[in-house]
């Protein structure tokens, strides 16, 4: 089996951020799948967003993307077009394309969790309660509507709980983010898998009140440390969480401005608040069974989380590429520059 090393995505990465983390992550996976690289192959496989899909001419061009909504603008729907095969991370993706037009062949390739996000849980101290949220600075992650549901919920209280909320290094990072409460804690600089592993291990509870996503990385490395989630379940975190391994938070359609007017799913701030109290409150409460319901939940988002490896992304790529073990076809994976 053959690939060619990829262009990767290089500096400020801004809305391909996650595109380079999936990038890197697939092809360590395919390597040790025992994929060789070789940029003469006949057939590229591209791991881009579809404004930077720039198709090799005379190859068989794969490209692994994603969609957050449910409408697919025009442009990416004629950008993806332009692939003879294309792979999504879940059905929500695979759907939304179809309905926007796309009559190439699509695929569902699940993505995977790092090893640092495999490694043992410790039990948490019941005091203080720590929320956390990881994302992209960006308003379609929700990290303003996180802000308020904690100052909502926690305003004047004992200072035994603490917001942390970890976004990506990039200039502006951390514009508009606050410290309501004095117990808000911003981080902005690089973390590396190991050190963003062990941040997830020392929350109790993970917030993302998401309005769209075309996979929901976060969300399954948090139930990988045995968070309790609270998120929507809606497109393509569909995949993988639900009510047996978190808090499902109820969301309404929205018309959001995303350079482009798109139906969002919008989560309650002050149901998102009042959840947030009841946790605490569980966590402070002396009664060792109700802490021990919700540690069961985390336990169990843990066990499903861990069943999503990147080997078996690797796997299913080369599956879906027609490319198996004793199949000579070699591949050639790109991704494009901004």
């Amino acid at each position: 089996m053959y690939l060619a090393y990829p262009v990767r995505i290089d500096g400020d990465a801004g809305p391909a951020w996650g595109y380079r983390t999936v990038s890197g992550a697939l092809h360590t996976a395919l390597t040790d799948a025992g994929v060789e690289w070789d940029p003469s192959a006949p057939t590229a496989l591209h791991v881009a967003p579809p404004h930077i899909f720039q198709p090799l001419p005379g190859k068989r061009n794969i490209l692994l993307t994603m969609t957050e909504w449910d409408q697919v603008p025009p442009e990416d729907v004629a950008a993806v077009s332009r692939a003879d095969l294309l792979l999504v991370p879940s059905q929500h993706s695979r759907t939304a394309y179809q309905w926007g037009g796309v009559r190439v062949p699509i695929r569902v390739v699940p993505l995977g969790l790092g090893e640092a996000h495999q490694a043992p849980v410790s039990p948490r101290p019941a005091r203080p309660v720590r929320f956390l949220w990881v994302g992209q600075a960006d308003p379609r992650k929700g990290p303003h509507l996180v802000n308020a549901a904690f100052a909502a919920a926690f305003l004047g209280q004992a200072a035994d709980v603490e917001l942390v909320m970890k976004t990506v290094p990039h200039a502006g990072a951390a514009a508009g983010f606050t410290g309501s409460t004095g117990r808000v804690r911003v981080i902005a600089e690089a973390y590396t898998d190991t050190e963003l592993a062990a941040l997830y291990r020392s929350a109790h509870v993970f917030l993302f009140p998401s309005y769209g996503e075309g996979w929901g990385m976060p969300v399954l490395e948090a139930m990988a440390a045995g968070c309790i989630v609270l998120a929507p379940s809606h497109t393509g975190l569909r995949e993988f969480f639900d009510d047996r391994v978190g808090v499902v938070l109820p969301w309404t359609r929205e018309r959001l401005t995303y350079g482009a007017p798109v139906s969002a799913y919008a989560v309650d701030p002050e149901f998102l608040g009042q959840a947030c109290r009841v946790l605490v409150h569980a966590w402070r409460s002396p009664v060792t069974a109700e802490r021990a319901r919700w540690t069961a939940l985390g336990q169990a988002a843990r066990r499903r989380a861990l069943r999503f490896t990147w080997a078996a992304s690797a796997r299913r790529v080369l599956e879906a590429c027609g490319i198996l073990d004793s199949d000579p076809r070699p591949v050639v994976e790109t991704v494009s520059r901004q």
